[in-house]
């Protein structure tokens, strides 16, 4: 399971290739357009987000509802 979402903004995309490029992981592959292929490879490195030129690149984390709520008393639980 990914432990990061990552997001492109399709409709902004320019197609340079560079997240392809400098992504330590190949989460990235070019095809007729940018695609996410390997999001659970993400390590959070944000290179494609701080370098990509349009800024259309958002790199969130998912965390588990286990991680989040104490099942018990109903409670959050902060990180």
């Amino acid at each position: 399971m990914p432990k990061f979402k990552v997001v492109i903004d399709y409709s902004k995309c320019s197609r340079c290739g560079l997240c392809v490029r400098i992504c330590p992981t190949s989460v990235f592959e070019m095809e007729d357009v940018v695609r996410v292929v390997r999001e659970e490879n993400c390590l959070a490195c944000l290179a494609c987000e701080i370098l990509c030129p349009k800024k259309i690149i958002t790199i969130t984390p998912i965390i588990e509802k286990s991680k989040l709520i104490d099942e018990r008393y109903g409670t959050l639980k902060l990180p």
